[in-house]
């Protein structure tokens, strides 16, 4: 990774340095005390409670979804050994749990396994295959409405609830502002507005910038992904008192800088 990532800091490697900040580093530390790979596995590495059950949650949805089968087929476990590193060695506690794209690796691996399984059971698969998928309906339908996994907005995956369908903008005048912006213009944006605005280009999720005539950003609390909104903040008053860009457009929640 360091090689492919072209800078001096290896982001990716940080996520790993409960272990340490080297590749080598990381080798020793297994070797010397190998039970640490379990602690990492199942339970919260981090100093805040409030990640507690995070881990365990990842598991028994994974089971319930049909990663039992792995008993029957481990060698399908294998396939998916770098992924539990990737995820549960790591720091970040976003990468833990069920939400986002982290854990869409498990689908194809499990949907496979269980096929399989399903062949060799005879006469009973048609049985196993409803149990089964009674099983990942109702502990989905539950995930749905809560989980224990962070950064999860019930709103946008609650597709049976009005309020997924209600936008918290007021799409007629963001639509109206956009139109401030030249068609093929590179722009960064923030993420809330990318597929509106991605035909095109060159487009950034801020904070780059890079060659940017442009940045379309939200005002809305928590919705500044990397940064927090202290971070944001200062990063706008930096850019503006800067004369780097200059504000054309400050209202309905949306923010829109020209170079």
């Amino acid at each position: 990774m360091p090689s492919l990532q072209e800078v001096n800091t290896n982001l990716q490697l940080s996520r790993y340095n409960i272990l340490g900040s080297s590749f080598s580093e990381i080798i020793y530390s297994i070797y010397k005390d190998p039970k640490i790979l379990y602690t990492l596995l199942f339970e919260n590495t981090l100093s805040n409670p409030a990640y507690n059950g995070i881990k365990t949650e990842f598991h028994f949805i994974m089971l319930v979804s049909g990663g039992i089968v792995f008993f029957y087929r481990p060698v399908y476990f294998l396939m998916l050994l770098p992924i539990y590193v990737m995820k549960f060695l790591s720091n970040n506690y976003g990468l833990w749990g069920i939400n986002y794209h982290y854990s869409i690796e498990f689908v194809p691996i499990i949907s496979l396994a269980t096929i399989e399984f399903l062949k060799r059971m005879g006469k009973l698969k048609f049985i196993i295959a409803i149990i089964f998928a009674s099983s990942t309906i109702y502990f989905n339908y539950n995930t749905i409405e809560y989980r224990v996994s962070k950064w999860y907005n019930p709103k946008n995956t609650c597709f049976y609830c009005a309020e997924h369908y209600k936008s918290d903008y007021n799409t007629a005048k963001i639509y109206e502002a956009f139109k401030l912006i030249e068609d093929n213009s590179a722009i960064s944006v923030s993420a809330c507005f990318v597929p509106h605005l991605a035909n095109r280009e060159k487009i950034y999720h801020f904070p780059v910038i890079e060659d940017s005539e442009y940045l379309i950003l939200t005002l809305k609390k928590n919705g500044h992904y990397p940064l927090n909104d202290e971070e944001f903040n200062h990063k706008i008053n930096n850019l503006i008192s800067s004369k780097r860009f200059t504000i054309i457009y400050n209202k309905n929640d949306l923010l829109i800088l020209k170079r």
